[in-house]
């Protein structure tokens, strides 16, 4: 019966398939056993059942392969549809992939979050410098979750960035004046900086 899942033969092993809110759902019990890809299907029916009732939120097999870069991808693609890829927006974006793509989207945590501020402030680095990637990681899984691809948004705090206002800001056209009095070696140092908005430390630490 439909309510009931089943089990069927891909090759030599057995798959499992199964209903959630009406849309099928389908994954490889990876095992040649019926009896023990039976068991494997009431375990995610087990899990099916508590989604219904609000007990816990079920992990479709789909969502539990995205990793934090497909969710970056998405994100980034959904700025250049609305126009919003600013040259900011795709520092941090990389910062963000380079930091956190290869997780998968599921298994990130507070933990692991909170680690990652540490050695980043460890080494020396701003709050909101270390904030940025991290804004950018939340609105892409609130994105996720907008779209259903995933059923929560993980806790992400961010650094308190009180006192870190920049001050000095000047045109583009007044900065160009200044850079040609830079010695050469610092001209497009300088001007990369303040095209994508980095700060010395992070650009110095780019290779």
């Amino acid at each position: 019966m439909r309510g009931d899942g089943r089990i069927f033969l891909r090759g030599r092993l057995y798959s499992i398939a199964y209903y959630l809110r009406g849309v099928e759902q389908r994954e490889p019990a990876k095992t040649s056993d019926p009896k023990a890809a039976e068991k494997f299907l009431r375990a995610r029916m087990r899990e099916v059942g508590a989604d219904l009732i609000g007990a816990r939120k079920f992990t479709t097999p789909k969502a539990s392969r995205l990793t934090i870069h497909e969710l970056l991808e998405v994100l980034k693609a959904d700025f250049e549809l609305r126009d919003k890829l600013s040259r900011q927006n795709a520092s941090h974006l990389k910062r963000a992939d380079d930091d956190f793509g290869n997780y998968l989207a599921v298994g990130l945590t507070s933990e692991k979050i909170d680690g990652y501020k540490k050695e980043r402030l460890a080494k020396g680095d701003r709050p909101a410098s270390i904030n940025r990637p991290l804004q950018l990681i939340r609105q892409a899984y609130g994105l996720a979750v907008k779209r259903g691809h995933l059923s929560r948004v993980p806790s992400i705090e961010f650094l308190s960035e009180k006192g870190n206002a920049r001050k000095g800001f000047c045109e583009e056209t007044e900065f160009r004046k200044i850079r040609e009095f830079l010695p050469d070696y610092l001209q497009d140092f300088c001007l990369f900086a303040y095209c994508t908005g980095m700060r010395y430390g992070e650009v110095r630490s780019l290779k």
